[in-house]
């Protein structure tokens, strides 16, 4: 009996020598997610405009770790605008401007990608055009 007691005193005291995981731990296996993108809209036109407003939200179950913020032109495939943000908030509203190109009808991809901080991903892309 003795000898029981004390090979459980061991295990359980040495559990991290022996890479025994605690029961009551919890991986983050969720993906942190854009919930809302106010501007641009999927789709939207802009007419005779020369700055465009940038705003959405990301959350993450427990805490997000950075958010890259990227717009295409789709006719040369160049970056335009890039931001990147890191935060350990939970939820987090992105807002910012893109100065675009004067009298140049095109097509733009507004691309998101926000990780957390085990570095868990998801992203998001939004086409638009200027007119």
């Amino acid at each position: 009996m003795l000898v029981i007691c004390a090979t459980c005193f061991l295990l359980l005291s040495c559990k991290d020598e022996f890479n025994i995981p605690e029961s009551d731990s919890y991986i983050d296996g969720d993906a942190p997610e854009v919930t809302e993108v106010i501007s641009p809209i999927q789709n939207e036109v802009f007419t005779n405009t020369t700055s465009l407003p940038i705003i959405f939200t990301v959350k993450d179950n427990y805490f997000l770790g950075s958010i890259e913020v990227e717009v295409r032109d789709m006719s040369s495939n160049q970056s335009i605008f890039d931001d990147n943000i890191s935060t350990k908030d939970s939820t987090f509203e992105y807002s910012s401007a893109v100065l675009l190109p004067e009298n140049m009808p095109n097509n733009y991809e507004l691309y998101i990608t926000v990780k957390d901080e085990v570095e868990n991903v998801n992203y998001k892309i939004v086409s638009f055009s200027t007119q």
